[in-house]
C-alpha cells in the first residue's frame, strides 16, 4: 500500500501519476458501493417473492 509520504511527493513531483492513483481509489470506492446497492436490491427482490 502507498504511504502519505510517497503520495505528497507524486502530488508535487508527478501530478499525472497522482492523478491516476487517487481516481483508481475513487473507481474502487465506487465499485464498493455499487456492490452494496446490488445486493440490497437483491435481498428487496427476494424478500418480494415470498
Amino acid at each position: 500500500m502507498l504511504n502519505t509520504l510517497t503520495l505528497r511527493n507524486w502530488r508535487k513531483d508527478k501530478a499525472n501519476l497522482y492523478e491516476i492513483v487517487l481516481k483508481g481509489f475513487a473507481f474502487e470506492e465506487a465499485v464498493k458501493k455499487s456492490k452494496a446497492n446490488y445486493e440490497e436490491l437483491k435481498e428487496l427482490e427476494e424478500s418480494f417473492k415470498k
